[in-house]
C-alpha cells in the first residue's frame, strides 16, 4: 500500500490538472469573498459581514472539480495499463482501490484546505467575524470533511468501475450535472411540502452530496445529522468499488 500510495504522489507532483485545479480553488474563494461576501464593516454603519455562506463553498466546488481531477488521474491508469502492472506485480486489487481512493481524498482536502486559506486572507482584509456559533462551525467543518471523502469516494468508484478514461469522464459528467438538477429542483419543493412527501424530499436533500454541499453552504441547522448520511455513503460506496474491482477484468 506504501509504494502504491508512493507512486500515486509521485504522479500527483507532476499533474499539471492538479496543479490548475488547486490555483482555480484559491482564486475563486477570492472571487467569491469579494463579489458576495465583500461588506467591509467599517466602512458601513451597521453592516456586518459574517463568515459563513462563502467559506464553505468548496464542497460545492468540489463536487465540481473532483470529477475532473479524479477522472483523468484514474483514467491515465488505465490508458497506460498501469493497473495492470500493478497487478502483474503482486498488488493487491483491493490495496489498488485503497491508495486511489486515499489519493482522491487527500486531493480533496488540498482542494479545500487552499480555499479555506485563501478565504481566510480576505475575511481579515474585510474584518469578518464568525456569526454562527463555534459548535455548529466545528460540525459544518465535521460535516465538510466526510462529504469530502463521499465525494472522492462516489467518483472514484465510478472511475475504478469504467476502464475508458473518456467514458468515466462523460458519466461522472453526468452525475454532476443531475444530481445538481435533483437537489435544486427538491429543495425548490421541499418548503411546500408536508407530512411524508417533505420527508421524501429531506432525506433525497440529505443523502445526495450536492444536497449536503447546498445545507452547509446555507449553513442549514439540520447539520447535526448530515454525517450520518456520509458515514452510511462511504461505507455502502467503497464496500461496492472494492468488490467491484476484485471481479472486473482487466483489459
Amino acid at each position: 500500500m506504501i509504494k502504491l500510495l508512493n507512486a500515486n504522489f509521485y504522479r500527483l507532483k507532476k499533474s499539471i490538472t492538479f496543479w490548475v485545479l488547486l490555483l482555480i480553488m484559491g482564486l475563486m474563494a477570492m472571487f467569491l469573498y469579494i463579489n458576495y461576501n465583500g461588506v467591509n464593516p467599517s466602512s458601513c454603519a451597521g453592516c456586518t459581514n459574517e463568515l459563513g455562506n462563502v467559506f464553505f463553498g468548496y464542497n460545492s466546488f468540489n463536487w465540481l472539480i473532483l470529477p475532473i481531477f479524479i477522472s483523468i488521474f484514474i483514467g491515465f491508469e488505465y490508458s497506460d495499463g498501469t493497473i495492470k502492472n500493478k497487478i502483474i506485480n503482486g498488488h493487491k486489487r483491493s490495496d489498488i482501490y485503497l491508495s486511489n481512493l486515499l489519493t482522491s481524498i487527500l486531493v480533496s482536502i488540498a482542494y479545500s484546505v487552499i480555499y479555506i486559506i485563501f478565504a481566510i486572507i480576505i475575511g481579515l482584509i474585510l474584518e469578518n467575524d464568525i456569526t454562527i456559533s463555534i459548535n455548529k462551525f466545528i460540525f459544518l467543518l465535521f460535516d465538510s470533511f466526510l462529504l469530502n471523502i463521499v465525494i472522492s469516494s462516489l467518483f472514484t468508484f465510478i472511475c475504478m468501475s469504467i476502464s475508458s478514461k473518456s467514458n468515466s469522464g462523460i458519466l461522472s459528467l453526468i452525475v454532476v450535472i443531475w444530481t445538481i438538477i435533483i437537489t435544486s429542483n427538491v429543495m425548490a419543493k421541499i418548503s411546500n411540502a408536508t407530512g411524508i412527501i417533505k420527508n421524501i424530499y429531506t432525506f433525497i436533500v440529505n443523502i445526495l452530496p450536492y444536497g449536503q454541499a447546498t445545507q452547509i453552504l446555507n449553513l442549514n441547522d439540520n447539520y447535526n445529522i448530515l454525517w450520518l448520511y456520509s458515514i452510511f455513503l462511504i461505507f455502502i460506496i467503497n464496500l461496492c468499488g472494492i468488490i467491484l474491482i476484485k471481479k472486473k477484468e482487466l483489459n
